[in-house]
């Protein structure tokens, strides 16, 4: 492909996933039509269709963006604690991190889960790309949080399930929060992240019993 037509191609794909993007911010998937992604994006249907085979094949994209996203994130986030800088507050950094993605693309990570809730094939590969990033952040704490290495992987990722869906359900799907207010996001990570060093400081000391 010459350099101008692939920089084209570039620039279409771009906007299609801009486009549908914002169509899923407004509509869940199943409302979510092609031929308004095209409209918004500024192409033809045909020039989607020239990139994906469908409406699926655009999601699957997209998810695997997003998935990279967080990972990404993620990575930058874990570091080592600086001196002076506790787990816990490296950690509400991390899910504060965690928390932007799911912000910047709350449509696609809505559409994400409930296309996994009803098909058994997406569910297992969403669960396929929430492992690594599990391991990631359960492997951070068991390396720099001695309490997490006295409990184990499966109580480390229990913690890490809690705080993360919470976050998740806060972000994504928080027309079902009741009350009238939102807890605050930052305010949020930072008690979500008490909350799993605390709880894996009990679980140590019961295990030490």
């Amino acid at each position: 492909m010459k350099p101008a037509k692939q920089a084209r191609s570039e620039e279409t794909l771009k906007r299609l996933a801009r486009a549908a993007e914002q169509v899923l911010r407004d509509k869940n998937y199943e409302k979510a039509g092609v031929a308004e992604i095209a409209e918004r994006a500024g192409v033809t249907v045909g020039a989607l269709y020239f990139r994906f085979a469908n409406k699926e094949a655009l999601l699957d994209y997209l998810e695997e963006k997003t998935f990279a996203e967080v990972g990404e994130r993620l990575a930058g986030a874990l570091q080592p604690p600086a001196r002076g800088v506790s787990v816990e507050s490296r950690l509400a950094g991390a899910l504060v991190a965690l928390s932007a993605v799911y912000v910047e693309h709350r449509g696609v990570a809505r559409a994400i889960i409930e296309r996994a809730r009803t098909n058994d094939k997406r569910k297992a590969s969403r669960a396929a790309k929430n492992r690594p990033l599990f391991a990631l952040a359960s492997g951070w704490l068991e390396e720099h949080f001695a309490p997490a290495r006295a409990v184990g992987r499966k109580r480390v990722n229990t913690a890490m399930l809690f705080a993360t869906t919470t976050l998740r359900e806060r972000i994504i799907f928080r027309e079902f929060w009741s009350g009238e207010e939102l807890p605050d996001l930052d305010e949020l990570c930072l008690e979500l992240a008490s909350a799993v060093t605390s709880y894996l400081r009990s679980a140590a000391k019961r295990s030490a019993r």
